[in-house]
This record gives structure tokens, C-alpha cells and sequence, in this order.
């Protein structure tokens, strides 16, 4: 929930998970802005590879992805 939050905070309410990124109005610049906010709030560590929009088509692939990561202890 936490990462459709802040989606939804920056790039509208009307924001759903299955929907593109790209068509969203995601770019490079403000994704990895996003991630590295998501990464000190969820207390994860994101891997430097899988901060590039394009490996993800929909905002529920990046979901996918940070919890795949799980929590930390």
C-alpha cells in the first residue's frame, strides 16, 4: 500500500496499479526519486540495476519487485 501511496501522492490519485508507468507520466528522473524516497521509508535496499523505469511496464511490477526484497530484521 505504501508504494501505490506514493505513487498516487505524485502522480495523481487516479493512479492503479495496472496501470503503465510510462503513460503515467513516470520518466527516469522522477522514478528514481520516487525509489530512493520508497527505499528510506520501507527501510529496504534497492539494487542500483532495478532503479531504471524501463525494466517495469506497470506500477504493480515495481510492487512486485519491492516485495520480493521483503523486510529487513
Amino acid at each position: 500500500q505504501a508504494v501505490l501511496a506514493a505513487f498516487q501522492k505524485r502522480f495523481g490519485e487516479q493512479m492503479q496499479t495496472t496501470d503503465r508507468l510510462e503513460a503515467m507520466g513516470v520518466n527516469s528522473m522522477n522514478f528514481i526519486q520516487l525509489m530512493v524516497s520508497l527505499e528510506d521509508t520501507l527501510g529496504v535496499a534497492l539494487e542500483d540495476a532495478q532503479l531504471n523505469v524501463k525494466r517495469y511496464e506497470t506500477l504493480e511490477d515495481v510492487i512486485a519487485y519491492i516485495e520480493s526484497l521483503g523486510r529487513p530484521e
